[in-house]
């Protein structure tokens, strides 16, 4: 960001292409620091508990389709089907933080797996649990890094790649842990049979479980 700027003001013989180059990096650079910083700051507030959790029953199937709409852009394109029962239970959730936290899931998803592959979403109710998954066809997660994952900063290398570690803080999968966990549930990631990471989210459908 700080090289584009500075390059704009010290050329002043730059054609309107070279300009709009440089601009254009400059606006992706201070949208990702945007990102970061309000990344670091929802997360020092989920570990200081300063998070004010307003849950009421809610469509479930309505909320995952709004995660998806809301990453139209990021989505670009990709295949993403939701497949939820038509009379899946009604659960206790947070209208702002829960569509976060699937938000930050999906875009993971998309960052790893290649333009084009599909993203499925599903829900079922299992027992006394809602469970919510969201399965790519990506590089995958080695099994020694599926707990890791969701640990602060903790990104993956693409394999044979020269790009080495994908954009990105480290804390789109920690923000949505914490979040799940502060509607009583829990969040993890499996490898999905034939390539690909599945990352699930059990939420309770009693209010105050757990």
């Amino acid at each position: 960001m700080i090289g584009s700027l500075s390059t704009l003001i010290e050329e002043r013989a730059l054609d309107e292409p070279a300009r709009h180059e440089l601009l254009t990096i400059a606006y992706r650079a201070t949208k990702q620091l945007e990102q970061f910083v309000a990344h670091v700051l929802e997360m020092t507030r989920l570990e200081s508990g300063d998070v004010r959790m307003q849950a009421e029953p809610s469509d479930l199937s309505g909320v995952l389709y709004d995660a998806v709409d809301h990453l139209r852009d990021v989505l670009d394109g990709r295949p993403c089907r939701v497949e939820v029962p038509p009379r899946l239970p009604a659960v206790h959730l947070d209208a702002i933080l829960l569509p976060h936290a699937l938000i930050n899931v999906l875009d993971n998803a998309a960052k790893y797996s290649p333009p084009g592959t599909p993203i499925e979403i599903t829900a079922s109710a299992e027992g006394r649990d809602v469970v919510i998954g969201v399965a790519d066809r990506g590089i995958g997660i080695p099994a020694e890094h599926l707990h890791r994952v969701f640990e602060k900063f903790h990104r993956l290398r693409q394999p044979a790649s020269t790009t080495g570690v994908i954009g990105g803080a480290g804390l789109g999968l920690p923000i949505a842990k914490g979040i799940v966990e502060a509607h009583g549930g829990a969040i993890w990631a499996e490898q999905r049979h034939g390539g690909g990471t599945i990352v699930k989210i059990s939420l309770p459908l009693q209010r105050g479980r757990r």
